[in-house]
């Protein structure tokens, strides 16, 4: 059981620290795009919907480190946290699903 804790943890640093580069990539390409591109509807739609959802999804990958390395050095509030950063990665299709099927799988069987 702990050599699947400790995939789950590392499996979990690798998630959350490709998307917060991922999405803190996206963000800065985008409000670049945006200050460039003063006018038209397409930098008030970036606006309104793409900081919220980076924000979102930067939090949860934050959340995801935290209860990672929280995991690795074995406390027991990381448990509880993974479990709940999983089921809101499960929809993220492929790689949140399978990472997140396996750490439901490993915590609640």
């Amino acid at each position: 059981m702990r050599s699947h804790e400790l995939a789950i943890g590392w499996i979990h640093v690798g998630v959350s620290v490709f998307l917060l580069s991922l999405v803190g990539g996206l963000w800065w390409a985008l409000s670049s795009i945006g200050s460039a591109v003063r006018t038209g509807w397409i930098a008030n739609v970036v606006a309104m919907f793409g900081k919220p959802i980076a924000i979102a999804l930067m939090l949860i990958a934050l959340i995801d480190l935290i209860g990672a390395i929280g995991l690795l050095r074995g406390q027991s509030w990381a448990r509880p946290i993974l479990i709940g950063v999983s089921v809101l990665e499960l929809p993220i299709f492929p790689f949140g699903t399978a990472v997140g099927l396996y750490t439901l799988w490993t915590f609640l069987k």
